[in-house]
């Protein structure tokens, strides 16, 4: 039709493009070869790769620079915040993931930690091959904060690397004195108690490095487990000689370890809980009905409840150890 005049050509994708075209003159005469048009139709410069990775990266590089910029503003106590946390985690990663199942006996151990990271840490082991000597190491860093988490971690570590070479409680105790006395500030110390579970005798053996002494709750009544001997805690003195005490243990004897947390818990009036505010509830608690984990929970839940949930100033660790 020799009136068109022009064609339209609508949303062609991007790509090259060969256009023929026949021409007629005004008396309807058409050409006898088309003449040839290319035209490249280029994509929008948005869709290009190019432009989306140039624009990634500067996406990227921007929120580098503002996270930068943000922690370089960052308050000095957030900053804190954030260590305290990453080392709170890292201590609560070295506790037991779950209590053991050990014959003759209910185990059930648990740390609550402070706001701020402690050096609270206990630990279940081994001390022989044929697994009848069961070992428990309840622990506690003096300080706070990264220093103390982190020595907690460490003493964790060359405790059940002594483990492996010894199996004697008194051993251990001796060994580990020594690496955590040169690899520490002399500010810092750990307190710590080693206990070992005979399965086949009943019988319970405990050395203990400054830690709070164990209870024990019998038919006679509550008891403290005397420790004989050095007391010091590790890393005061690199040689310590650390002695081995003995108890005979019976169905139904329920025995408490625990550091500091629990007795320095205070309540609004700032009334300090004290040993004889646990002495007094371990006493009343009915733990012939209740289990080890139960014995636990009520403890927490009591001491809890005395300081009206107040924050915690420090860890509070405790493991109980019922005969069945």
């Amino acid at each position: 039709d020799s009136t068109i005049r022009e064609a339209n050509y609508m949303n062609l994708p991007p790509g090259k493009y060969r256009f023929r075209v026949l021409g007629s003159n005004n008396d309807k005469v058409w050409s006898e070869e088309p003449a040839e048009i290319m035209i490249l139709i280029t994509p929008p410069f948005w869709s290009l790769w190019s432009f989306r990775i140039s624009m990634i990266s500067m996406i990227l590089l921007v929120s580098l620079l503002l996270y930068r910029r943000r922690m370089n503003h960052m308050s000095h106590r957030l900053r804190m915040e954030t260590e305290l946390n990453a080392a709170k985690e890292a201590q609560m990663s070295i506790m037991p993931q779950s209590d053991p199942d050990l014959p003759g006996y209910d185990i059930a151990g648990t740390c609550i930690p402070a706001r701020e990271a402690g050096g609270d840490f206990y630990d279940y082991f081994w001390l022989d091959e044929e697994k009848s000597i069961f070992g428990i190491a309840v622990g506690d860093v003096s300080g706070r904060a990264l220093n103390a988490a982190m020595t907690a971690i460490m003493t964790d570590g060359i405790l059940l690397s002594s483990v492996a070479k010894f199996n004697s409680i008194q051993e251990i105790m001796e060994k580990i004195n020594r690496p955590i006395y040169l690899k520490t500030d002399r500010s810092v110390y750990t307190s710590i108690c080693l206990l070992s579970l005979d399965l086949n005798g009943r019988k319970l053996s405990f050395s203990n490095a400054g830690l709070n002494d164990p209870l024990i709750k019998s038919g006679n009544g509550i008891s403290v487990l005397k420790n004989l001997g050095n007391k010091l805690p590790l890393g005061i003195k690199q040689n310590c000689s650390y002695q081995v005490n003995e108890t005979q243990l019976n169905s139904g004897d329920v025995v408490l370890l625990y550091t500091d947390g629990l007795t320095a818990t205070f309540n609004s009036r700032n009334d300090i809980f004290g040993k004889k505010g646990l002495i007094d509830l371990f006493d009343r608690i009915d733990t012939v009905k209740r289990s080890s984990k139960e014995i636990v929970q009520t403890l927490i839940s009591e001491i809890r409840q005395f300081s009206k949930n107040r924050e915690l100033e420090d860890d509070m660790t405790l493991l109980v150890i019922k005969v069945c």
